[in-house]
């Protein structure tokens, strides 16, 4: 068990470091250890990929292995499209259903694309490195794995292939009427500008607490608006938010297409994804809580009952974190207990920045206190007894190696993730600040990240 956990994180790291060249010949080529110098399925790394790319994908490295991968549609999104799985094992050792199973999923939130090309690297480095790897042999020769890199195409390629901010969409496509009005998704876009791209608007403000970038700032708020940052003060370990004039300008920073366009006195309230988080609600049988995508995967996991581990591909926190909820601990076993510990042990040892959590040590998420909580790596571990694991890629230690929370206040996130922008990205993600009439603020400014 440890083993399947140990080479699942690895993997994971080496997908955020390996960029794929053009292949060439092998009297070329002096091979690095830990990654397949001249792979079958040549596949960049640098990028991602929409939900057809996706499937495309899946369907070459099945191609190129048809002894070890299978690739099936296990159902449909919202909007039809098909949400693809790779099986993969050595099928000359048995059938697959006979083997633990090791299932690894991306993609459960919309916005968070990067779990799917983690979920197919595994996919593609379990099958390139077959053949030089006895340790991989040797797993592939006793367990399977089903990797679903999309389990929600619909959203996933909104996200792509339309101006969003880095929030939404989260759910799935379906379109909804939240002012009660009659009318779906009748707000306009919120890139008002049309550049392609939904960042921020700033307007001058004297009494907001939003200021530009200054020395005269006290300590720097958690803020990820670019050169906007918040003017904190610890006093006597209360935070103190102050008002403040920088070269007699204050600042109010808004949403980029805050618009009442149907005059009921909110801005955009409606929108293009599902009310609720598709991460919660899991251990009800309402059939409004019964999205597609969430429906697809339970009827999948009760057809596989051999699945014995369950990775859920997320981003942004820098997280391992297991489904031993707050009211599991009294009825898990303590051998159970002692696994995830080890396991998370060794996340935290080999995954530089990264914390190990239990799911119901995190707040809004003790599944004996509120059934919306209940996310589904609790419905995998307590409804399929499968040891079940929360993956939050990329840590903000990967920054600048700062040990957020130790050495570095959180605070501070917001302004280094503007100084990473500027120093390692060359500004690339940055919007520069730029004017533009609003049809009912008047003068703004927009940009930002």
């Amino acid at each position: 068990m440890k083993k399947v956990i140990k080479i699942i994180l690895l993997v994971t790291i080496l997908v955020t470091q390996y960029v794929h060249i053009v292949a060439q010949p092998m009297s070329h080529i002096f091979g690095a250890a830990g990654s397949p110098a001249n792979p079958k399925v040549q596949i960049a790394w640098n990028r991602y990929y929409d939900a057809e790319a996706i499937g495309e994908l899946c369907h070459r490295i099945a191609k190129a292995y048809p002894g070890l991968v299978h690739v099936k549609s296990i159902g449909k999104s919202f909007q039809g499209k098909t949400i693809w799985s790779l099986i993969i094992t050595d099928f000359s050792t048995g059938v697959q259903s006979a083997k633990p199973g090791i299932y690894v999923q991306g993609n459960l939130h919309g916005n968070e694309i990067q779990g799917s090309e983690c979920a197919l690297y595994i996919a593609w480095y379990l099958t390139e490195s077959f053949q030089h790897s006895t340790i991989i042999k040797d797993l592939l020769k006793n367990k399977v794995f089903y990797i679903v890199p999309t389990v929600n195409p619909d959203s996933r390629d909104y996200f792509m292939h339309h101006a969003t901010n880095a929030s939404e969409p989260r759910g799935n496509m379906e379109p909804m009427d939240r002012d009660k009005d009659g009318k779906k998704n009748e707000d306009p876009s919120d890139d008002l500008d049309g550049d392609g791209s939904i960042t921020q608007m700033r307007i001058k403000d004297s009494v907001r607490r939003v200021t530009i970038d200054s020395a005269q700032i006290i300590r720097v708020g958690y803020s990820e608006q670019s050169d906007m940052i918040e003017i904190i003060q610890d006093v006597k370990g209360k935070r103190i938010i102050y008002d403040s004039v920088v070269n007699g300008n204050t600042y109010a920073l808004i949403a980029e297409g805050s618009i009442d366009n149907d005059h009921d006195g909110k801005a955009d309230e409606d929108g293009v994804q599902l009310v609720e988080d598709p991460n919660r609600f899991w251990f009800s049988s309402l059939p409004k809580h019964e999205i597609p995508e969430k429906k697809v995967i339970k009827e999948f996991f009760v057809r596989h009952p051999n699945i014995t581990v369950a990775v859920s591909l997320h981003n942004a926190l820098g997280m391992i974190g297991n489904s031993m909820g707050y009211a599991m601990d009294t009825l898990s076993l303590a051998k159970d207990n002692k696994i995830y510990e080890n396991i998370g042990l060794f996340a935290k040892k080999v995954m530089p920045g990264y914390r190990y959590e239990r799911s119901g040590d995190l707040p809004g998420m003790r599944i004996d206190t509120n059934e919306e909580a209940s996310t589904e790596i609790c419905w995998f571990s307590s409804h399929r007894g499968a040891y079940s694991f929360l993956v939050e890629l990329m840590s903000y230690y990967d920054m600048y190696n700062f040990d957020y929370g130790k050495t570095r206040p959180y605070d501070s996130v917001g302004l280094d993730m503007r100084s990473f922008c500027k120093d390692m990205l060359f500004d690339e993600p940055f919007v520069p600040w730029h004017p533009y009439d609003h049809p009912t603020l008047g003068k703004v400014e927009i940009g930002g990240v």
